[in-house]
């Protein structure tokens, strides 16, 4: 069983990172059928693949089109497999996560928030190009516990610090992380932000993280 399991997981990873969404769905139902557990296969196939794309995105050996393959490849497994996952109990929280004004890529942001909502997070997504009024008003109507922006672009990542310290201003008590290609956590803490996650899967670590100092505080 073990052994099947992990091949059936690596060859989940390994469709993401093709953009084989037929293959992605097929592999999922197969791996559901035998009761892997769906978060497992979350974690350890779709983000592993994901992180893999990522990695050769940044390496220029994968290019936009080839991303949103494998983005839609795992989108379509997470069909099957987001029904089946087991909230997280000791989770929960407010999150309002957006792209930043100037930015209209979607995919990094949209696998976050898909992963911050599987373990028990209420998500609120603005979507993209979001300035700073965007995050104010989500912050006075849904009152979040974490505020998390995206860029994907190095032009767009000086509107991050503008967002972050118009929040600031305004009184607003949330948790702030950043997230995106051109960032690092140098650059998060120049920007004043209360965390840098490089993936989906540090982003839902450290969002746990954050709710737990909360809950102590």
């Amino acid at each position: 069983m073990t052994r099947i399991k992990e091949a059936l997981i690596d060859e989940l990873s390994k469709s993401v990172i093709e953009g084989n969404a037929e293959k992605a769905v097929k592999i999922s139902q197969e791996a559901i059928a035998i009761n892997i557990d769906a978060y497992e296969l979350m974690q350890a196939g779709l983000m592993k693949g994901m992180k893999e794309v990522g990695n050769l995105f940044k390496n220029k050996e994968y290019y936009l089109p080839e991303v949103l393959m494998s983005a839609e490849a795992m989108h379509e497994s997470m069909k099957i497999l987001k029904p089946l996952v087991k909230k997280n109990a000791g989770i929960s929280g407010v999150i309002t996560i957006g792209t930043v004004v100037g930015d209209i890529h979607d995919i990094g942001k949209n696998i976050v928030a898909t992963m911050l909502e599987s373990v028990g997070f209420n998500v609120i997504d603005l979507g993209t190009d979001v300035g700073l009024q965007g995050f104010l008003e989500s912050v006075k109507r849904d009152k979040p516990d974490i505020v998390a922006l995206s860029s994907l672009m190095t032009a767009t990542m000086e509107n991050m610090k503008t967002i972050i310290s118009g929040l600031r201003e305004a009184g607003c008590k949330a948790k702030i992380i950043i997230g995106g290609a051109p960032l690092n956590q140098e650059i998060a803490s120049e920007y004043g932000a209360d965390g840098y996650a490089p993936d989906a899967l540090v982003a839902q670590r450290l969002a746990a993280e954050l709710m737990q100092k909360k809950s102590r505080a």
